[in-house]
């Protein structure tokens, strides 16, 4: 019998084209949303595979107060993972004491709390449903050039940061439960913008 593969629902960066109120202007809209459909290929490919996670795109913050979105979810199992996907200059990143750099050029935006904000409310917003675990939140971060990018130095507020090419080494690996379990799914569905 052939082991079953996850499934996909949303597309990435869909409330990006729509409204991208956060951006500080269109380029900057136009930087996430390539990072988010990088990453969007990536997963998908992994999902349709025998044995595949299940894969939400572009969901709702739970919590009405937050207008930012969460970029991706990954439910392997009972095991639920939250992945935020950026694009940024090639270089060095690293953190000390709660503040990131590129270099020697301190990086404010890489250490906002949004990935801790998000693991809480995703996890609240599970509770009522046996056996979650809402995994360390992972953020992926793409190079804008063809250069290398090093992240692993890096400290995202309650994530961990890898670059987009150690992700497609790590995720069968770290996503090898098979697919989603259906309950986890079918109530982070909810918050899916684009179904």
């Amino acid at each position: 019998m052939a082991e079953a593969s996850g499934k996909i629902h949303g597309a990435a960066a869909s409330s990006l084209d729509e409204s991208a109120g956060w951006a500080h202007n269109r380029g900057a809209a136009a930087s996430g949303s390539t990072g988010e459909r990088r990453t969007e290929r990536l997963l998908n490919e992994l999902a349709v595979t025998p044995g595949g996670p299940t894969v939400l795109h572009d969901l709702r913050f739970p919590r009405l107060d937050r207008k930012a979105n969460i970029d991706h979810v990954v439910v392997s199992g009972d095991t639920v993972t939250i992945i935020d996907s950026k694009l940024w200059r090639p270089g060095l990143y690293w953190s000390f004491g709660g503040r990131t750099r590129r270099g020697l050029q301190p990086i404010p935006y890489a250490d906002r709390s949004t990935l801790a904000d998000a693991r809480r409310a995703i996890t609240a917003h599970l509770r009522q449903v046996d056996r979650a675990i809402v995994a360390e939140p992972i953020m992926v971060v793409w190079p804008s050039e063809n250069a290398a990018i090093h992240v692993g130095l890096m400290r995202p507020g309650g994530a961990r940061a890898i670059s987009g090419e150690r992700l497609a080494r790590v995720a069968r690996r770290r996503f090898g439960d098979g697919p989603g379990n259906e309950a986890i799914v079918e109530r982070l569905m909810r918050l899916v913008r684009a179904r």
